[in-house]
């Protein structure tokens, strides 16, 4: 657990906000935390474009705006596989 979501569950409680579905949530988040490290080489033109997404979009870190480009991306993949199908 993060100490993010350690002072989001204590101010949410203290603020009467906290339900169960909320606490369940936030747990649920913990599962989601990045644990597998990847080395990545991208081109001068890929790396521009991860950039441009990154600071138009406001992630602090590169790595979250790789990691949202792939969560955006791998579902737009499925579907077109499946109308190839």
């Amino acid at each position: 657990m993060t100490v993010r979501m350690i002072r989001t569950i204590h101010t949410e409680r203290n603020e009467g906000k906290l339900t169960m579905e909320r606490f369940v949530h936030i747990l649920g988040s913990m599962s989601t935390k990045p644990t597998e490290r990847l080395t990545l080489l991208l081109t001068p033109d890929e790396l521009r474009i991860v950039e441009e997404f990154r600071f138009s979009n406001r992630f602090q870190h590169r790595n979250d705006a790789i990691r949202e480009l792939i969560k955006r991306g791998v579902p737009e993949m499925a579907e077109a596989q499946q109308a190839a199908g």
